[in-house]
């Protein structure tokens, strides 16, 4: 694990595998909404494209894109993008605007405020194969 400092300074930390954790062929579904953004967005993409599962909820808000804070002098900070998604690898300017679901999952506050999350459900439904 790499992060820097408030300096930019890098600090390496080694991370051990755990020797007890064991990959499962299970299916993997990824929750979006229209509050989805950034890495998590690219995360959904990635998952989608690739076939490795399967994305329910609703349309994201379009901001695929991975960045690095960089602190300044005055303390604030600003953030740089260094990953910006493309759907075709042979087009650098097929940028990926947003993920659309593969099951699209509406969010109900209502419900969702009474502790029933539709999308969380649809998502446990497709993991359990039914």
């Amino acid at each position: 694990l790499v992060t820097r400092d408030q300096q930019g300074q890098r600090n390496v930390i080694q991370m051990s595998s755990l020797s007890n954790v064991k990959a499962v062929d299970k299916p993997v579904a990824v929750l979006v909404d229209q509050t989805t953004s950034n890495e998590a967005e690219i995360f959904a993409q990635v998952i989608q494209s690739k076939r490795k599962g399967s994305v329910f909820g609703t349309a994201t808000a379009g901001c695929p894109v991975a960045s690095f804070p960089s602190v300044l002098p005055d303390n604030s900070v600003l953030n740089v993008s260094i990953y910006r998604s493309i759907s075709d690898g042979n087009d650098p300017n097929s940028y990926v605007e947003n993920v659309t679901p593969d099951v699209v999952v509406d969010i109900d506050r209502q419900s969702l405020s009474q502790g029933q999350d539709a999308q969380l459900e649809k998502a446990i439904s497709f993991i359990k194969g039914q």
